[in-house]
């Protein structure tokens, strides 16, 4: 398979799984206390930079039947995209150390990069999601509040993040390890 056509059905799949894991949460996906599973995901950008658009669209596309209506598909979408692009970044500067390259030198060094790595990395989505949303509420519906929704915001990110995505992107990384990058042959 070429390298183009792999990077565009992960993107197709990241950015269906985003949104069914947001569809099937409907009535908990949206508004001030969001259960969505699907932000675990969020993670992805660290191991493959094409979970940054994937992300952005299957945003968009759950984002369609929020009740916050075009704010929601807009900002929600845009927050996604600028929460991908960051985790993206922190993912290339504290790079993953593969386990050949661990010695008993760097092992401390190692652990702690990888540390940073997940937890520097969860970060923007967390963070960027409890501004934005509230915002968004706010401005839509519910002028009085936001602080009581970027803190539970933050909360339900943080779970959905840190508790599931740093799991799956251990995974995915035992898993998987070098098989994640698409060679540009």
């Amino acid at each position: 398979m070429k390298a183009r056509t792999a990077i565009l059905v992960r993107i197709g799949i990241i950015a269906a799984l985003y949104t069914v894991l947001t569809l099937i949460t409907t009535p908990i996906a949206f508004g001030p206390i969001q259960v969505r599973i699907s932000e675990a995901l969020t993670l992805l950008p660290l191991v493959m930079p094409e979970a940054i658009p994937a992300l952005f669209l299957g945003c968009i596309l759950s984002n369609i039947i929020s009740a916050y209506g075009v704010f929601d598909i807009v900002f929600g979408s845009l927050a996604t995209l600028l929460a991908g692009f960051l985790t993206f970044l922190i993912g290339r500067v504290f790079r993953f150390y593969k386990k050949n390259e661990i010695t008993l030198e760097n092992k401390k060094k190692a652990y702690t990069t990888m540390f940073f790595r997940y937890f520097l990395g969860g970060l923007p989505p967390v963070l960027i999601n409890a501004i934005v949303i509230p915002l968004i509420i706010y401005f839509v519906s519910t002028p009085e509040g936001y602080w009581i929704n970027f803190a539970s915001i933050l909360a339900t990110q943080a779970i959905w993040v840190y508790a599931l995505g740093i799991p799956m992107i251990l995974v995915l990384e035992k898993r998987f390890g070098d098989k994640l990058k698409i060679s540009k042959k």
